[in-house]
């Protein structure tokens, strides 16, 4: 359609026009609709990433938020590749499955710990683990400190 190579499985797209181009009106153009457009898509903002690490990212979280556990194979799935495949291009921007896991459980669970109606067991839960104390040893891992100590930090600086 517009008689130019496509190439496949690139880091990155773009569509180069001139610029004068931009600024011709569209015949088939439908005010309504744009309008109806810009607005949709201002509600639902596009998280757009770039990496590997980036949309394991965005599905770890998106997971979690369902309630459903970090498993390699099923988020490999959803990003459209093999649990070995996303072992391998995660390898190759120098970054493991489980490091990724761990900073988005790590970044939620600050989040969710400053909210201080928020019980340390339904945390835990939320941030995808079963047991409140093995979410605890993480949590001082991450932190050095436990939830309740941090969470009183917070709160009193």
């Amino acid at each position: 359609m517009l008689r130019c190579p496509v190439h496949f499985r690139q880091a990155a797209n773009r569509l180069t026009l001139p610029a004068g181009d931009l600024d011709r009106p569209l015949r088939t153009a439908n005010p309504e609709a744009a309008t109806a457009l810009a607005a949709g898509l201002a509600r639902a903002p596009a998280r757009v990433a770039s990496t590997t690490a980036a949309r394991l990212t965005i599905a770890v979280e998106e997971a979690l938020a369902r309630g459903q556990r970090a498993d390699r194979e099923a988020l490999a799935r959803a990003l459209g590749m093999s649990g070995r495949t996303l072992a391998r291009r995660l390898a190759g921007e120098q970054r493991r499955f489980s490091e990724v896991v761990d900073a988005v459980r790590r970044s939620l669970a600050e989040r969710l710990v400053a909210e201080p109606g928020l019980d340390i067991g339904e945390i835990a839960a939320r941030v995808g683990f079963a047991d409140p104390a093995a979410f605890g040893k993480a949590f001082r891992r991450w932190f050095a400190a436990s939830p309740t100590a941090f969470r009183s930090r917070r709160s009193a600086g």
